[in-house]
């Protein structure tokens, strides 16, 4: 009897470690805040999560800004950038859906691991959208924009890797979240190619094709659509 309790109580403790650990890592995650200043009228308060359940609310790059009034998103399309220093939530401090719609076969939702492990998904515009199964990919990028409406998740809520290798210089690696904060970057064709040096992105922008199979992350970057 003794010894069975002992070997209770040695798993246990054993356990116990684990147990730190995730509580831990639990604690480490950013949470969100309650109210964040708008993104058009700063002297004006939001409730985030009022904001999220109405869609009052605009990702651009890797945050996610929120709006007072209906007047204020528009205004805010027109010009992110002009607003892009205005407070704001990281992106990837909002959790990502365990499941989702397939983008192709709406009847269908997928895990986004599962989808993720087996590459089942496609990048668009800033969006990231996934799959139920291989026959979807090719539908989906014949004719992205018929999709681009369905379910999806914006680039910058997706966990960017720490480092990737130089889009020139090869052998070079790079910091991301330091040349994402630097400008050490260009976009093209829905990746963004990050530089170890100053000397990278004059030579990158002069022939940005002969570099496109290089390391690369997906690119958060909404094209805007030009008027006919």
């Amino acid at each position: 009897m003794k010894s069975g309790l002992a070997l209770i109580v040695g798993m246990t403790l054993a356990a116990a470690p684990l147990i730190v650990i995730a509580a831990q890592e639990a604690e480490t995650k950013p949470a969100l805040p309650e109210t964040v200043a708008c993104a058009v009228m700063p002297d004006h308060k939001v409730n985030v999560k009022d904001a999220m359940a109405k869609g009052m609310y605009a990702d651009y790059e890797y945050n996610r800004y929120f709006f007072c009034c209906a007047g204020c998103p528009p205004q805010f399309a027109k010009d992110p950038a002009k607003f892009a220093k205005n407070a704001s939530i990281p992106l990837q401090s909002i959790p990502l859906p365990e499941k989702i719609t397939c983008a192709v076969m709406e009847d269908h939702s997928i895990s986004l691991k599962q989808a993720t492990e087996k590459k089942l998904f496609a990048d668009y515009n800033g969006r990231r959208y996934y799959f139920c199964c291989e026959g979807c990919v090719p539908a989906f990028n014949k004719e992205p924009e018929k999709f681009a409406k369905r379910a999806s998740v914006p680039i910058g809520q997706i966990e960017l890797p720490k480092t990737v290798a130089c889009a020139v210089m090869t052998n070079n690696q790079v910091n991301v979240k330091d040349a994402l904060s630097k400008g050490m970057f260009a976009d093209y064709k829905g990746r963004r190619y990050l530089f170890c040096c100053a000397g990278c992105p004059g030579a990158f922008k002069a022939d940005p094709a002969k570099f496109a199979s290089n390391p690369s992350i997906p690119s958060p970057k909404v094209e805007k659509k030009e008027a006919k």
